[in-house]
């Protein structure tokens, strides 16, 4: 090893790169002391079959350790995106990310999230997805769908159906553990997904979110209004939380 640093830094071995060249390049990364070692030492054990691709390498690693890596091959994929969704954002919110880290447009994303033959293909697909995301009057169908996370994307040009089924599957996930107590609940699974997001704009703190979900529930009980205005806010998609609402809109 060149020293006991395990910083990682990204090596790039060309496609058809020779012995000579792989050694030329550790030494430039400053990975090997010595190029001429380095050959002999893959001379001696002949080794003819390290990998082209994008490495992570670090300091401390030995000429053998380096060398079982570059045989083995790179799992790195250096158009990689990550892009992530933060808990409590609406679906424009969700298109402005994906717009902004992908090649899709914002529009097609809104688009895409109202197509109604592409929400049915995921109805069948899904078994927490049912009619109601068809309901007139819904903004974006696969609203409140969508499980908020950090998502690793193959690259900038992936589909919006990709990134939607990524997240789609990672709810299915989720919610599979809760399946037994979502069938026994008297609500629809899109009824209680609406009541979570409500009570995630109503609550200050995550533990908050128990006492005004039991709030909700004892009003819908006995027939209340929830009293809640977040849905005016929705309703009216007024995103900007500092925007004031006027005593029409409630």
């Amino acid at each position: 090893p060149i020293g006991k640093d395990t910083k990682t830094i990204e090596v790039e071995i060309p496609v058809n790169s020779s012995r000579r060249t792989i050694a030329k390049i550790l030494k430039e990364k400053k990975l090997i002391r010595d190029e001429n070692f380095f050959l002999l030492y893959v001379k001696l054990f002949k080794i003819a079959d390290m990998k082209a691709g994008y490495y992570d390498l670090s300091k401390n690693m030995s000429t053998e350790d380096l060398v079982k890596v570059l045989r083995k091959g790179s799992t790195k994929n250096p158009n990689e995106v990550r892009i992530t969704f933060q808990e409590g954002i609406n679906m424009r919110q969700i298109a402005t990310i994906i717009s902004k880290k992908t090649k899709n447009s914002y529009e097609n994303v809104l688009k895409k999230a109202n197509d109604s033959a592409y929400l049915k293909t995921l109805i069948e697909k899904y078994w927490f997805i049912d009619d109601s995301i068809l309901q007139e009057g819904i903004y974006y169908g696969l609203e409140g769908y969508l499980f908020p996370e950090t998502y690793s994307l193959t690259n900038e040009e992936v589909s919006i159906e990709y990134i939607f089924e990524k997240m789609l599957d990672e709810m299915n996930r989720v919610l599979t553990s809760y399946k037994e107590d979502i069938e026994k609940s008297s609500y629809s699974i899109h009824q209680l997904l609406t009541l979570a997001s409500m009570v995630e704009k109503e609550s200050a703190t995550v533990s908050d979110r128990g006492k005004v979900a039991s709030v909700f529930y004892n009003r819908l009980q006995v027939g209340m209004s929830l009293g809640s205005d977040v849905t005016t806010r929705y309703a009216f998609q007024v995103d900007d939380p500092k925007q004031r609402l006027t005593d029409a809109q409630y």
